[in-house]
């Protein structure tokens, strides 16, 4: 569970790659697909968003824009942790490294 301060953050970040996805990726194509799995692993949470049916071209280049800039603020300055792009000729995969300490032991306090 994430830490009650961190939770509307990590919704900015979902929000901003649903919408990209429904404008310009998987959402917005009839034969597009999306998944998102979540991995616990020692010290992290790795959160990988996949997009499938999608040309990249129609992707242009999202290495800039206002997603990038968000991404970078909230999962490099609020989390501390990381995130990868990769632009593939099948669509596009982005992997969020989120530190454990942006979550809350189970049970455990807020």
């Amino acid at each position: 569970m994430l830490k009650p301060g961190s939770v509307s953050s990590f919704a900015l970040v979902l929000h901003e790659l649903a919408t990209n996805s429904a404008k310009y990726g998987a959402l917005s194509c009839p034969d597009g697909q999306l998944a998102m799995t979540l991995a616990e692993r020692e010290d992290e949470v790795v959160v990988e968003w996949l997009e499938q049916g999608v040309s990249t071209t129609a992707l242009g280049n999202s290495a800039g824009g206002f997603g990038s800039k968000l991404l970078t603020a909230i999962i490099e300055g609020h989390f501390r942790g990381s995130f990868e792009r990769d632009l593939r000729p099948e669509g596009i995969r982005i992997v969020l490294h989120i530190p454990r300490v942006a979550f809350r032991e189970q049970g455990g306090p807020e």
